[in-house]
């Protein structure tokens, strides 16, 4: 039986953040806090069900991966940290924006604003001259819709921690001029934005940078708490539940076979199908397969070692 997209309720996390009674908080501060982050996830949802469409042969990045932070979060925190309904508001809204700008439709001005920046220019200019040493002539040097369609998911890949910063606050305009947020609660947006979008790029930051921009916490919001948000300690748990979640819920098997992703794609695929759940033990997190890598799967093995390799380090720098 599939479990409900919505058993991230049942989390450790989840049920300390907003549903236990707290010295340092009533049930009005949790509510009002957890009804502004399911408003949000709401939102989030039709944006990140954009990737796939522009994405196609990326792992899973819909709502299913963004509320299994909360499960990643609890197996390495519970017990350890304490967070507050502030704090957890803010990571749930990194939770689902930090990965959000993988599509089209997480930039308002769409795939023309994106053909302004650099990086897709960058990315033009290596597509050309790799046709160029490949012999292929070339009547323009410029892109076709299809080479538009293979060159987008790089650049959508090398973008989106830095537009995540911007989503927050970003405004899209709906048919009748109206402007329309992530965050639709303006007190919420305006205290909390930047702060969310902040921690939502760092995932992609050094730990050295996380301890240098975030040396200092955010205090309370004035009307609705009285209790701050230490960044570091929200970033580093948004850094290292996003690591843990490699399981066979990012690379369900028969998706795979619709899809039927190429070259390093498919050997994320190949590997993260395999893998079950990860637990604790003692004070390790351990990772299992119920299926053996065979001689075949040699480089998805090597891939699943560098990605668990990466885990291990992440761990220890968080530390």
């Amino acid at each position: 039986m599939a479990l409900n997209s919505l058993d991230f309720r049942q989390t450790w996390l989840w049920q300390h953040v907003f549903v236990n009674p707290r010295l340092d908080a009533d049930s009005t501060e949790q509510d009002y806090f957890r009804v502004q982050f399911l408003t949000m996830r709401e939102r989030v949802g039709h944006l990140v069900s954009r990737i796939a469409a522009d994405m196609p042969n990326m792992t899973v990045h819909d709502l299913t991966h963004l509320d299994f932070l909360w499960e990643t979060t609890s197996l390495i925190a519970e017990g350890a940290v304490s967070v507050s309904p502030p704090e957890g508001f803010v990571l749930g809204a990194s939770f689902l924006l930090h990965d959000a700008a993988m599509s089209t439709a997480a930039y308002p001005g769409g795939i023309s604003e994106i053909q302004n920046t650099l990086a897709w220019k960058d990315a033009v200019a290596r597509w050309i001259q790799s046709e160029h040493e490949a012999g292929h002539k070339r009547r323009v040097e410029s892109p076709t819709e299809e080479e538009i369609t293979k060159i987008l998911p790089d650049v959508l890949r090398r973008l989106h921690a830095e537009q995540a910063e911007k989503l927050a606050e970003q405004a899209w305009i709906n048919p009748v001029g109206e402007k329309l947020y992530l965050i639709s609660d303006d007190e919420l947006r305006s205290f909390y934005g930047l702060t969310i979008g902040q921690i939502s790029h760092s995932h992609w930051w050094s730990v050295q940078k996380i301890e240098h921009e975030f040396s200092e916490s955010l205090g309370g919001c004035p009307q609705r708490t009285r209790n701050s948000v230490d960044r570091i300690k929200v970033a580093c748990l948004l850094r290292i539940a996003d690591a843990l979640h490699l399981d066979q819920l990012r690379a369900p098997p028969f998706l795979r076979t619709l899809i039927r992703p190429e070259g390093l794609s498919a050997l994320h695929w190949s590997f993260q199908e395999k893998l079950a759940r990860p637990y604790i033990e003692s004070d390790e997190v351990v990772f299992t397969t119920g299926h053996p890598f065979d001689r075949d799967d040699a480089e998805a093995w090597w891939l699943a070692y560098d990605a668990l390799s990466l885990i291990d380090r992440e761990l220890r720098d968080v530390d």
